[in-house]
């Protein structure tokens, strides 16, 4: 609840920036008391980011526009712990599971066809620009007071990087 309200106070104009210190002082004491239910918070946010970032550059149009709103979704479904495969990887993918499941060649079936996974609707308004607000960044920067920055690999941050690369 205490990052919700993070949000939304994040979204004001101006920014209340004593009203934020406040919030980010008792997240900060928070956040190593139940870190895996913060994680598992940054983690959806993060993953809400993206989807309105994919929504955004989808927007625009325009094939650069479309490449870069399929990467931005393929962070969302990485973020969110769904499997994620590319095109030129699924034959791989698919052998890779056919062989784990101990099915021998000859067995009479094709491959299976993969499903994709139904990605969350998110509005954007018409003419809305793809830079995130200041909502996005400074929860970005909560997250990197909250969780540490100094992991090669991290649950929550790492994420957040690809969504920042994107």
């Amino acid at each position: 609840m205490l990052v919700q309200h993070f949000a939304l106070v994040a979204g004001e104009r101006p920014v209340p920036a004593p009203c934020l210190d406040v919030l980010t002082r008792a997240l900060v004491e928070l956040a190593p008391e139940v870190p895996y239910y913060a994680a598992t918070v940054a983690r959806a946010r993060i993953a809400r980011m993206a989807d309105q970032l994919t929504a955004a550059l989808a927007g625009l149009g325009g094939v650069t526009a479309r490449v870069a709103a399929d990467a931005a979704g393929t962070l969302s479904a990485a973020v969110s712990g769904a499997k994620v495969t590319t095109s030129g990887s699924a034959a791989a993918a698919a052998a890779e599971r056919d062989k784990g499941k101990g099915k021998g060649k000859g067995k009479g079936k094709g491959k299976e066809e993969q499903q994709p996974q139904p990605q969350p609707v998110v509005a954007v308004a018409p003419g809305a620009s793809p830079w995130p607000g200041a909502r996005a960044v400074l929860q970005l920067k909560l997250f990197t007071l909250l969780f540490p920055t100094s992991d090669r690999r991290h649950p929550v941050l790492t994420p957040a990087a690809l969504l920042v690369g994107e």
